[in-house]
């Protein structure tokens, strides 16, 4: 219990690592979950089947895949920071604007640049935290980070569901686009500057 207090105090109390988190969760929570009403944008919205389904689905793993890779292609982090942003601005207009498709092949290219900058947030965010967190802090932060992504997507699933019921699932989608997207803005103007201070401190 003492080392589990300590692990949340290190990383709520250390302002970028906070921030982080705390995006990542913003994220999954409203943005995320999308996935839970994409069998009911299908069928209502783009007038689609099972198989319409697994193409959107397969063409946002493919885009996560491609975002991966070209992660995974840099020699270096240095700057992976406002990749993480860029990811998630990403992430966040994509889904807005599958909220606004009608046509299936106007969704698959939407979906291929959402897996994408969803892939790109989540991995840059672990990348920067293992850089960033003391070694014998690493597990506990990382475990919060897990917790933070994999915690709020199902919470997140549940109220957008909730929300569709009342109001559609194109709104819904939109809301959680849009909401996204204020978050991601939000984080950006508190953190950049912040990391720009920490690399002048070295």
């Amino acid at each position: 219990w003492p080392q589990l207090r300590e692990g949340f105090s290190y990383t709520f109390g250390f302002r970028p690592i906070r921030l982080i988190i705390l995006l990542i969760a913003w994220v999954s929570l409203v943005g995320v979950s999308y996935v839970t009403l994409m069998p009911v944008f299908v069928r209502r919205i783009l007038n689609g089947g099972p198989h319409s389904l697994g193409f959107l689905m397969g063409a946002a793993g493919c885009g996560a895949l491609l975002g991966a890779l070209a992660l995974a292609s840099r020699k270096s982090s240095r700057g992976i920071e406002r990749i993480m942003v860029g990811g998630s601005l990403l992430f966040s207009v994509a889904l807005v604007g599958l909220a606004a498709a009608r046509a299936f092949w106007l969704a698959m290219p939407l979906l291929f640049l959402g897996g994408m900058g969803m892939m790109v947030q989540m991995a840059s965010a672990n990348t920067y935290l293992q850089h960033l967190v003391s070694d014998d802090k690493r597990a506990r932060v990382m475990s919060i980070y897990t917790m933070a992504f994999m915690g709020a997507t199902p919470i997140g699933s549940f109220l957008l569901g909730a929300l569709a019921s009342a109001v559609g699932v194109q709104w819904t989608i939109a809301l959680g686009g849009t909401l996204s997207l204020a978050g991601t803005l939000v984080f950006a103007r508190k953190f950049l500057p912040l990391r720009d201070g920490l690399e002048e401190n070295g």
